[in-house]
């Protein structure tokens, strides 16, 4: 593991020198007034981050995305709420499982793989809970958020939108598509360790939220706004994590979202044209790529799968996919700290693997 590698896969991405080195110290003690004016430093950079309306709030759960994903549908969702998941793949499915877990209230509209197209006359009338996640990243579909927001403020129901996976480098605009719980993480294009996901609120569902003994201790949100108005956390945070978002929001606050917008769009254009240019057996799978990734679709015979263990053998990684899409694509993220030069590399290896797995 010590070996030099190049990282493609949509998490953990390449990492900025100025978070790698945030950790060459010991961490410091967390109950302290520094600690709580980081905290609050990151809570009012992320809440300008992604546009959110006045009274919006934010937890910051020691925990990645998929306890994201559950703590949210836990404290939001309540037992007599009608809930509607755009079900494009694997993590769509993850959030109708969680659901059905709880035994809440659940429906679906069941998209086809790799297409962000909605039916058409699509309504939320009845509904009171629309969760979509933004960009489905076991597809490489990015959904229109500003199309599907208007409708839920049309229909007057909620928005929950996992953007784990689309954050920085796509534009979210929480206040314009009418987000009432936002969810990211640490480790996707923020860039830092995994270990934590970033909750953002409306002030109307900071409204649903009170003490709750059916919600598990940990994952209680009352108990995360409470001390989040001292700048503090219930329970020990992954402190490595702050210091890393901190210094993450050091260089954000010179670049402004612009910036990673603009580089992930940058590489993302870069790699695909290189893979028309070369010529090579592949093509974009999904009709609505992101900035983020590109979903890879595989031609002339070849498997996927294969393809992803041979550039694992020179330690380039690149992310598989699962179920019936396994032979099918594979998946390349342009989030973090990647270069052009990085995928001048993943493209003549593709070169020569291709060249010898034809048939």
């Amino acid at each position: 593991m010590n070996k030099k590698f190049y990282n493609f896969t949509p998490g953990p991405v390449p990492m900025e020198d100025s978070v790698i080195n945030v950790l060459n110290q010991e961490l410091p003690y967390f109950r302290t007034k520094d600690f709580s004016e980081l905290t609050l430093k990151c809570k009012q950079s992320m809440l300008s981050m992604f546009n959110a309306g006045a009274n919006s709030d934010i937890i910051f759960l020691s925990a990645t995305g998929t306890a994201a994903m559950e703590a949210s549908i836990l404290n939001l969702v309540k037992g007599d709420h009608q809930n509607l998941v755009i079900n494009g793949g694997g993590f769509s499915q993850r959030f109708i499982d969680i659901l059905n877990r709880h035994e809440k209230n659940t429906q679906s509209v069941n998209l086809v793989s790799g297409d962000a197209s909605l039916p058409k006359g699509l309504n939320f009338e009845g509904i009171d809970n629309v969760i979509v996640n933004g960009h489905e990243t076991t597809t490489g579909v990015l959904y229109n958020l500003e199309e599907i927001g208007s409708l839920c403020k049309k229909s007057q129901c909620s928005f929950i939108v996992d953007a784990i996976s689309m954050a920085i480098t796509d534009e979210i605009d929480i206040s314009r598509d009418n987000i009432d719980c936002l969810i990211v993480s640490s480790h996707k294009a923020f860039g830092l360790h995994p270990g934590m996901s970033f909750i953002i609120l409306s002030e109307k569902m900071i409204k649903r939220i009170n003490i709750n003994n059916k919600v598990p201790l940990y994952f209680d949100f009352s108990l995360y706004l409470n001390d989040m108005k001292r700048g503090q956390m219930p329970f020990t945070p992954s402190i490595n994590v702050m210091l890393q978002l901190d210094a993450f929001f050091d260089s954000w606050s010179k670049n402004g979202n612009v910036y990673y917008i603009k580089r992930a769009k940058e590489l993302a254009l870069y790699f695909r044209e290189q893979l028309v240019s070369k010529n090579l057996p592949f093509s974009e799978y999904s009709n609505s790529m992101p900035n983020a990734m590109t979903s890879v679709a595989v031609g002339n015979g070849l498997n996927a799968r294969d393809i992803v263990d041979r550039l694992n053998e020179k330690n380039i990684f690149v992310a598989p996919s699962g179920g019936e899409l396994e032979s099918k694509i594979f998946r390349v993220s342009h989030m973090g700290n990647q270069t052009k030069k990085d995928i001048d590399i993943l493209v003549r290896e593709l070169e020569s693997i291709t060249k010898g797995m034809e048939i």
